[in-house]
């Protein structure tokens, strides 16, 4: 099964323990790296036996890549690996904050630095909608985008899709 880049997902998976709470451990790791418990809550599904679920925040799933999902009861393990691919050549986001013509945060998107470098972002709606630049430079930690400039500074709130290919 493959899963796409930053978007929350629900995953069903079979495992040997009597209940959703005898799942103590439910952990996760990306691309062979250090692992860390996800944050959702394993629950069974009704009328079927040993089938549970748990729902992956998007920061979970993260980017491109292979994602291991680990689930035990101290007896039993589960042990899934998914494909994280790109789900569409870009995505849809919004300004957080804008702090020039050129710089601004958006409320999501790759935690990875750069990861939007020379992509095209368009502004689908406010003042700058219609108007497309080149991304020049993004960090992940704070979703910040710089950009070539626009004719005004983004307001928050206003929607943009960046063509990421």
């Amino acid at each position: 099964m493959k899963l796409h880049t930053n978007q929350a997902k629900t995953i069903t998976f079979r495992h040997a323990a009597s209940s959703a709470g005898s799942i103590t451990t439910k952990s996760y790791s990306k691309d062979g790296g250090a692992s860390a418990s996800l944050s959702g809550a394993v629950t069974a599904v009704t009328g079927m036996s040993g089938i549970y679920q748990i729902t992956l925040t998007a920061d979970e799933v993260g980017d491109i890549g292979e994602l291991r999902l680990l689930f035990s009861d101290g007896s039993n393990v589960t042990d899934l690996v998914f494909d994280v691919e790109a789900s569409h050549p870009g995505f849809n986001n919004s300004v957080s904050s804008a702090t020039s013509i050129e710089k601004f945060i958006g409320t999501s998107g790759s935690s990875v630095d750069d990861f939007y470098r020379n992509a095209f972002l368009v502004f689908v709606s406010g003042s700058l909608a219609g108007e497309v630049r080149r991304v020049l430079a993004y960090t992940g930690s704070t979703k910040e985008f710089y950009t070539e400039s626009f004719t005004a500074t983004p307001a928050a709130g206003d929607k943009f899709f960046v063509l990421t290919s």
